[in-house]
């Protein structure tokens, strides 16, 4: 990609990130697959009295290919490890006092089981951080009127959905980069080629929430 224009390398990120998921989402559902036909799978009976067979599923792929959100990416990819950590690390740093603590050592310890490699931490600092962004822009657009109004224009919504999916995938894709690619001097170069924009972006429109909070929120509406 070198020497190529920003944007072009943007959309080769993005559909390397899509081919790459899969890979491992196409593994889980072959091994999900297996499970039910072994009888591992069976997780009891549903509301309605059918048998459920879910009780190895690692992917929920419609949320998983619909969602436009991170979060929705996250509650949908390697289900089983997240709901471990959930319950065996993040609910018992509680004791942080702090909900974001907790997310970041439970990340940390992520990373650490999948190795040592600068690249699974880079990943997991950027889930982070894009969590972080995503929680309080949703927050601003519930609380800002004029936001909320335009995000439930019905005129706006399917534009603002592909958008947003765009959005969604190129910067999955990039936080998945130094996963994949591990040693720093293979994803630092990719970084530098787009100029760390994802980094640059999310950082700063963090640091900027406040400020629109002040512009789209009347103070008496405010909640910081």
């Amino acid at each position: 990609v070198v020497g190529e224009v920003v944007w072009y390398k943007c959309v080769l990120i993005t559909v390397w990130g899509k081919v790459t998921l899969y890979k491992y989402i196409s593994c889980w559902l072959i091994a999900e697959g297996v499970c039910i036909l072994c009888g591992l799978g069976y997780s009891g009976r549903g509301a309605g009295g059918q048998a459920e067979w879910d009780a190895c599923a690692n992917v929920k792929l419609y949320l998983y290919e619909t969602t436009p959100y991170f979060k929705g990416t996250i509650a949908a990819f390697n289900i089983q490890t997240n709901n471990w950590a959930a319950r065996h690390v993040f609910k018992r740093l509680r004791a942080l006092g702090s909900k974001m603590a907790s997310q970041a050592a439970t990340l940390a310890f992520l990373a650490v089981w999948h190795g040592y490699h600068s690249g699974y931490f880079m990943c997991f600092v950027l889930e982070l951080i894009i969590v972080q962004f995503e929680t309080r822009a949703g927050q601003l657009i519930r609380d800002s009127e004029r936001l909320s109004d335009c995000v439930k224009s019905s005129h706006l919504q399917k534009v603002l959905y592909v958008a947003q999916q765009s959005f969604h995938w190129l910067f999955l894709s990039y936080s998945l980069l130094p996963f994949s690619l591990l040693a720093s001097a293979k994803w630092l170069l990719v970084y530098k080629s787009v100029y760390f924009i994802g980094h640059i972006f999310f950082l700063s429109q963090i640091i900027l929430m406040p400020f629109y909070r002040k512009i789209l929120i009347p103070k008496k509406h405010r909640t910081e």
